[in-house]
């Protein structure tokens, strides 16, 4: 057996509190069922993969999470409810604008670029920038400066950068991308404790466009110092993607530190 799938499968077994010696006399029936229902390849006939959704298998307990996680490695679930969003993360240079600093007035979110898009100021484009974008996305190159919006005390955009990098990688594909949020009136890392100096009372319950639209305010008071959350995904691969969807309780991040771990 690959060295991920067994990871990934002790991985499932030990969060339903089972050791291998327990789990190695068990046959799940609904996974033997799939298994049987696949044609063999020497009759000529392509392996084709079922549809399921793991909340029709596990809700009923046709499925534990570990014949789910199997499947998932094995290509056998083709859809598995929501898909974790695609972040563009890994095509910037993010560095030292990860960490939310003392008293900083800018923090990096991941931010869907549908909202970016929403708020920031819509122009039709220059075809020169387009043609730039494309042309770092193909060589591999990262991007050095941050997409940003500039923010007032009421939450409203009123400057931005990064609308050619934001459409580019929303036609490739991706779902969010790093976004800088510059506020001259929040101090990111006050806001957590009102005795600061700096606390605010009041917190932007929206955010509006620079010229419509308005989403709700992408930060909470409760993650405003929070740092920006580094993606694993470029690290543990596509298989582990679908693994953390399937499995429907671990963050991509979060399993790529489990999967680190030693297994029993």
């Amino acid at each position: 057996m690959p060295l991920d799938q067994y990871q990934a499968q002790q991985l499932a077994l030990r969060r339903q509190g089972m050791t291998h010696t327990q789990s190695s006399g068990q046959t799940d029936p609904a996974w033997e069922a799939y298994m049987a229902s696949k044609e063999s390849p020497t009759k000529g006939v392509p392996l084709e993969a079922p549809m399921l959704s793991p909340d029709d298998l596990i809700g009923t307990g046709l499925l534990s999470k570990a014949g789910l996680v199997t499947a998932a490695l094995m290509g056998g679930i083709k859809s598995v409810g929501k898909k974790a969003p695609r972040s563009a993360a890994s095509h910037f240079n993010v560095g030292d604008a990860a960490e939310t600093r003392f008293k900083s007035r800018s923090k990096l979110i991941d931010m869907p670029i549908s909202d970016f898009l929403k708020m920031a100021e819509y122009t039709a484009g220059s075809p020169e920038k387009a043609a730039t974008v494309k042309s770092v996305l193909e060589s591999g190159k990262k991007f050095d400066d941050l997409p940003y919006l500039n923010v007032d005390a009421a939450g409203k955009v009123y400057g931005h950068e990064g609308r050619h990098r934001a459409m580019e990688l929303q036609n490739r594909g991706y779902d969010t991308m790093p976004v800088q949020l510059h506020n001259s009136n929040i101090r990111w890392s006050e806001q957590t404790d009102p005795t600061r100096f700096d606390y605010r009372p009041e917190w932007p319950e929206f955010m509006t466009g620079e010229t419509s639209g308005r989403i709700p305010f992408p930060v909470s008071r409760e993650n405003a110092a929070a740092n920006y959350p580094m993606q694993s995904l470029e690290v543990v691969g596509p298989q582990h993607e679908a693994i953390a969807t399937a499995t429907g309780t671990l963050a991509p991040d979060l399993l790529a530190e489990e999967l680190r771990k030693p297994q029993p």
